[in-house]
């Protein structure tokens, strides 16, 4: 005798055939729309969607039910608000036919086709409606003003946009857009049809790849409606308003009953990897760098002029043919290699380099530091003996471009550094800088800190992150963690 499961996955795949959609090609699609809109800030923006819930409710449903024989894209906003109603069946269609007595189709397209959709659409928006503005987007939200109406819809769409726009964190990792993964997941999304035809009075809870398909499934109203009136017996709602995932919620009671009756139907776990809820998305907690941030924390690269040199404490010896060399490097790849950048020989106490010796460009992604050597040369030319008599590595000259011990000469910085070469010897600096520029690639290091257990207060978020990390379930939240720079 066959076991149970094995019906139950006969029955999912028959379930599936009657179903006359691409799921698979259409979440991807619907996983692209969701990106698009997430990178648009102002589809989160509560006045600009009030006014575009105004322009769906008054322009967009009349509008699509006089060209109802033929699927319409809708402007973005007017799309988006769209969307979110149609995730709750029961109240799109009551909605649908409180104000244009008709209930509107719906389809999911590439973002692509949907341009190209878009282009008769407003062809025959501005037939209909003339100057009324087709886009919206990118207009100034605090100039948006919607007009007094009564509202026909009973549905709350605004706090609908707002729970959908954090749905695309739960699926926006790389495997929702795998076909593998989404085939897997229509899989279980039939299965999951399944078990609701067995318990339809208990409220069940899906996992994230499940409820991409079941989202991509409602997003075809009128496919959606005669498909699960067809399986169910009636059209399956959605509530996405039960978001409480605190102890004994109904989301949580209702997470482990669905767990339960999928086990016993199927016969095994109904937890999948990768389709798991990921927490609240970070969002508005991370910090966003500023251009000044990334330009102090780019490498950077300078053209700097040696204008004057002065060493103090040098001595006048040139009785027995005392001579004095000074020399600049700059020094790379960890010490290995030296490039000359200046070299004078004197026996005054102050010179003025020469015009081929006074540029050099430094540059902090290659250049590690900057030294400067003095030697004391002694006897004829035929018998010189050359000896280090004062030496000094700048090992921060790096630092200069952004906080220089300077002022500004017009478009140039001015830098005077006083250093000590060796004891009783000083040598005076003065350079100017031109504007440094940021590089375009960018080495970026971190310091590891030491690992050590701690225990955790589980009500900082500063010290969990923003983004989700699970907190233990005992009182000592003892983990191992360490501070990096």
């Amino acid at each position: 005798m066959l076991p149970s499961t094995f019906y139950h996955e006969i029955a999912a795949k028959k379930m599936q055939l009657t179903v006359s959609l691409d799921l698979v090609n259409k979440a991807k699609h619907l996983v692209q729309f969701l990106q698009y809109v997430d990178s648009n800030k102002q589809l989160y923006d509560e006045q600009f969607i009030k006014h575009a819930i105004f322009r769906y409710e008054t322009l967009w449903l009349p509008f699509a039910a006089k060209h109802d024989e033929e699927i319409l894209a809708a402007p973005i906003d007017i799309e988006w608000v769209w969307m979110c109603h149609l995730l709750c069946p029961h109240a799109y269609v009551k909605d649908c036919m409180a104000v244009v007595g008709k209930i509107i189709n719906h389809k999911i397209v590439s973002l692509e086709k949907r341009q190209k959709m878009l282009q008769k659409t407003k062809t025959l928006w501005c037939q209909v409606y003339g100057q009324e503005k087709f886009e919206i987007l990118d207009s100034d939200s605090e100039n948006i003003k919607t007009e007094e109406y009564r509202s026909k819809i009973s549905y709350d769409l605004l706090a609908a946009v707002a729970r959908q726009g954090a749905f695309y964190y739960q699926v926006s990792l790389p495997h929702y857009r795998d076909a593998g993964f989404l085939k897997n997941g229509c899989v279980r999304y039939f299965k999951f049809l399944c078990l609701k035809s067995k318990n339809p009075d208990v409220f069940l809870v899906p996992c994230y790849d499940i409820d991409l398909i079941w989202h991509t499934h409602q997003l075809h109203p009128v496919i959606y409606k005669a498909d699960t009136e067809r399986i169910l017996g009636k059209l399956y709602n959605h509530d996405d308003s039960v978001t409480d995932r605190s102890e004994n919620s109904k989301l949580t009671r209702a997470d482990f009953q669905t767990r339960e009756l999928w086990k016993n139907q199927f016969g095994h776990n109904f937890a999948q990897s990768g389709a798991m809820y990921r927490g609240t998305s970070s969002r508005g907690k991370l910090y966003s760098l500023t251009p000044e941030n990334k330009f102090d924390i780019s490498s950077k690269s300078a053209t700097f002029v040696i204008n004057k040199i002065v060493l103090e404490g040098v001595p006048n010896d040139q009785q027995n043919n005392c001579r004095f060399i000074l020399v600049i490097y700059v020094v790379n790849d960890r010490n290995r290699c030296q490039e000359r950048l200046y070299k004078v020989k004197f026996s005054g106490l102050e010179m003025t380099p020469k015009p081929d010796r006074k540029y050099f460009v430094y540059d902090t992604l290659i250049h590690k530091h900057l030294k400067i050597e003095l030697l004391r040369e002694t006897g004829p030319s035929c018998f010189q003996r050359r000896m280090l008599y004062g030496e000094l590595v700048l090992k921060h000259f790096g630092s200069i471009f952004v906080e220089p011990n300077s002022k500004r000469s017009g478009g140039e910085v001015e830098i005077n550094e006083i250093l000590q070469l060796s004891p009783g010897v000083k040598l005076k600096l003065n350079m100017f800088m031109h504007p440094p520029t940021a590089n375009d690639d960018s080495e970026l290091n971190l310091d590891a800190g030491s690992f050590e257990s701690v225990n955790m207060p589980s009500n900082n978020e500063k010290l969990w992150g923003p983004i989700y990390l699970p907190r233990p379930t005992s009182d000592e939240h003892m983990c191992t963690v360490a501070s990096h720079r």
